[in-house]
């Protein structure tokens, strides 16, 4: 079956910069209507929506919904930390893993109520439906700089793995990408982390359109089967890998690469590397030994 997003409609949160902008422009492209679902967003965002408002402007619509992931108050902040000390909930964790999963929850239930809702009445199979996750290098390394985004990127591949079986039993495909360093606000605006990359030492970016065009292929638009990926993160050969559900890609600087389950050999290479890592792990070291920090 040859499968098309064209005329379908994709809610795609954290759509207002990055990534996830990235996707929309091509599902946009591709003549999918994209809910925009963030906080806020970026400039460039907002042109691409005020672009697709109307029917007359573009086949495609796209629609900007306020939306705050955690869906509870703002956490306080301060200096040391965004989560007060009174707080039985990290920020980080809700966004990057609470988020997902339950909005995938709510994907699941509409599906499965879509299905039994038509299953009767129709006789050719339903198409696939697909849910996509982006997870991280970081679900498979271990900085010491940021330990509670390591941890919520492989929950995140660890329960994309989890749902696999949804494709084969239900149609519905649950899937991930883990990127490298992607050029994006989230290190450009922020120096502390911007100061990381060694590009000078072979540091490179991967682009977020990089990113995009491999959630494009996942979510199952053209009705490819397979993708190309290497081999292994230091071959250049390739082999094709089917498309189902539990399957992360990894995306380097100009390569994909499938993370196994068991005894991956991890990302290496071009757009997987952080030059200054060491560094930073030596001052967070020695300032948990200076008896500044804690509660």
């Amino acid at each position: 079956m040859v499968l098309s997003v064209a005329g379908k409609t994709a809610i795609v949160t954290g759509a207002g910069s990055g990534i996830n902008l990235a996707f929309s422009r091509l599902l946009l492209r591709k003549q999918c209507n994209v809910v925009f679902a963030d906080l806020a967003l970026r400039r460039e965002a907002e042109e691409v929506v005020a672009a697709h408002l109307s029917p007359s402007r573009s086949p495609a619509r796209a629609v900007f919904q306020r939306t705050d992931v955690r869906e509870w108050p703002q956490l306080e902040s301060s200096p040391a930390s965004r989560d007060p000390r009174d707080s039985s909930r990290y920020a980080l964790i809700d966004i990057n893993l609470t988020h997902p999963l339950r909005t995938t929850q709510l994907a699941i239930a509409h599906f499965l109520s879509h299905r039994r809702r038509t299953s009767s009445s129709s006789l050719s199979p339903s198409p696939t439906k697909q849910i996509i996750h982006i997870s991280s290098i970081a679900g498979q390394t271990t900085p010491l700089l940021a330990p509670l985004y390591n941890a919520s990127k492989h929950a995140i591949s660890g329960f994309v793995r989890t749902l696999a079986p949804l494709d084969r039993h239900y149609g519905i495909r649950v899937t991930a990408v883990a990127p490298g360093v992607i050029d994006t606000p989230l290190w450009r605006d922020n120096p502390e982390k911007f100061r990381l990359v060694d590009e000078g030492s072979g540091d490179q970016w991967v682009s977020v359109e990089e990113v995009a065009e491999v959630m494009g292929v996942l979510v199952g638009d053209g009705g490819r089967e397979e993708i190309e990926v290497i081999k292994g993160s230091a071959s250049e050969e390739k082999r094709m890998v089917k498309i189902e559900g539990g399957l992360i890609l990894e995306i380097g600087k100009g390569k994909i690469r499938k993370v196994e389950q068991f005894n991956d050999e991890g990302p290496k290479g071009a757009g997987n590397t952080v030059g200054k890592m060491a560094l930073v792990d030596g001052e967070i070291l020695e300032m948990l030994g200076s008896g500044n920090w804690g509660i």
